[in-house]
């Protein structure tokens, strides 16, 4: 009997799930994240939220598809007010969600990697030979619209970077070390910045 409720009393405190192949897990008043994130888990997250306690949200290994779906959950974290965490590994944009949390921690031994990829000759080369450009209209509407897209990017980056006072200079560090290879910043580095806090 004892141990009947023993295993009633841990599964309401501990719930795992696996929501399109993003698995998430609540342990009293945490949700820890691990995989791909994507935009499609936007609502998903804020039901999860707003039918629990959650007051942390651990980043488990966490990534994002792309960088746009990362501020779209950092205004979700902003809103309901979290702290967050990482264990292992928060990878490139999933940086932008982790530092919109109140307090910000990371468990010794994990780290933040991040890195900016650029367009290659070669993938570039590909599009103008399979003509995907089309799709935009032509060749000069593409470059308009990548050239748009990444100002906007870049521009939702650094709002966020300022809105949650992380030191200006490490943003600058951050875009100069991560152009084209990964730069794991040390946790002194990550301290002073206020990325930790």
């Amino acid at each position: 009997m004892n141990r009947y409720l023993f295993l009633i009393f841990i599964s309401f405190f501990f719930i795992t799930k696996t929501t399109y192949g993003l698995d998430y897990k609540i342990n009293s008043n945490d949700l820890t994240l691990t995989g791909k994130l994507t935009d499609d888990y936007t609502y998903d997250f804020i039901e999860i939220l707003s039918d629990n306690e959650i007051k942390r949200i651990i980043f488990d290994d966490v990534w994002f598809e792309r960088e746009s779906d990362a501020i779209e959950f950092s205004d979700v974290i902003i809103d309901f007010d979290l702290d967050t965490h990482i264990i292992n590994t928060c990878w490139d944009a999933c940086l932008y969600a982790f530092i919109s949390g109140k307090k910000r921690t990371m468990e010794k031994g994990s780290n933040i990697t991040f890195e900016i990829v650029s367009y290659e000759k070669e993938f570039l080369q590909d599009i103008i030979d399979n003509k995907d450009y089309e799709y935009f209209g032509g060749l000069a509407e593409y470059i308009i619209f990548i050239d748009n897209n990444t100002r906007e990017d870049i521009i939702n980056m650094l709002s966020l970077f300022i809105e949650r006072k992380i030191d200006p200079q490490f943003v600058i560090d951050l875009i100069r070390n991560a152009n084209q290879k990964s730069w794991t910043p040390r946790r002194t580095v990550l301290e002073n910045a206020n990325v930790l806090n």
